[in-house]
């Protein structure tokens, strides 16, 4: 993953709006919703593999961190996932999940100003 750039001093003739626009908040809210349906997704995938309905499956993975699920879905998929070229495309989906993960973070969690 790319790193953040460095935090810059403000020039003495710059300042901090604590504001941010509409259309920034509805992309910050886009990200949020996005990324909830995509843990749902790995939820649904990791019961999918063990053969959980959906009560028992909530008990396996409610508190599970994004981290967990994606190394708790690379430990199932090759024992579920017999296809070769699938499971590849699997673990190539998974590396890419981890790699949005801190972006994600940062947008969630950042203090947004201009």
């Amino acid at each position: 993953m790319t790193q953040k750039p460095p935090v810059q001093k403000l020039r003495p003739d710059q300042h901090v709006e604590p504001e941010i626009s509409d259309g920034q908040i509805d992309l910050i809210g886009r990200v949020i919703v996005l990324w909830s349906k995509l843990e749902a997704a790995l939820e649904d995938t990791i019961w999918f593999f063990l053969s959980l309905e959906e009560d028992e499956g909530r008990m396996v993975t409610m508190r599970l961190s994004a981290d967990t699920k994606v190394q708790m879905l690379r430990a199932l998929g090759p024992r579920r996932i017999s296809d070769k070229g699938l499971l590849i495309e699997f673990n190539k989906t998974l590396g890419l999940i981890d790699e949005l993960k801190d972006g994600r973070n940062f947008i969630a969690h950042g203090v947004w100003s201009r």
